[in-house]
């Protein structure tokens, strides 16, 4: 294997572990004790969609989640009864009904953030400013980078223009 070929093979076992940690029961749990509310890591996203789009429709919700209407709601309506979101009527059209992100699950969003950041903290302890700088340069580099790639008709990544 050609020393390329291994460093994609690391960085893919980095994106792997960062996936199936967020999936893991294990760090469920853990984020759970750690905020005090019982939420999925979906549940999480949701919140995060809610809080940079809302208020919201909870067909807009579904939209951007790729799912429907029921599991959308689904979803919201957990948030709702947890008291992290609330919901309301659209003046405009009363079928439509708007989410919107509460104090408290602001809180909880500010709360899972300083967990992940209290992690990235104790793991990179050791390590230099400079190399710490340099690990949040090269990853920054790596984010702009995937999000200019699109699929090609077969399906590969290729670079856009």
């Amino acid at each position: 294997m050609s020393s390329s070929a291994a460093d994609l093979e690391r960085i893919h076992e980095f994106t792997s572990l960062l996936i199936a940690s967020t999936r893991s029961p294990r760090q469920r749990e853990r984020l759970q004790r750690a905020l005090g509310v019982s939420l999925s890591e979906t549940n999480l996203g949701v919140l995060g969609l809610v809080q940079r789009q809302g208020p919201i429709a909870v067909s807009d919700v579904a939209r951007r989640l790729e799912v429907d209407l029921s599991n959308a709601s689904r979803q919201l309506r957990a948030l709702e009864d947890q008291g992290l979101v609330t919901r309301t009527v659209d003046p405009d059209d009363r079928r439509v009904a708007r989410v919107a992100i509460t104090a408290a699950g602001r809180r909880v969003l500010d709360r899972a953030r300083a967990v992940a950041l209290n992690d990235y903290a104790v793991a990179l302890d050791d390590w230099t400013a400079r190399d710490r700088a340099h690990l949040a340069d090269l990853l920054d580099r790596f984010r702009v980078a995937l999000l200019a790639t699109e699929p090609d008709e077969s399906g590969w990544a290729v670079r856009s223009h």
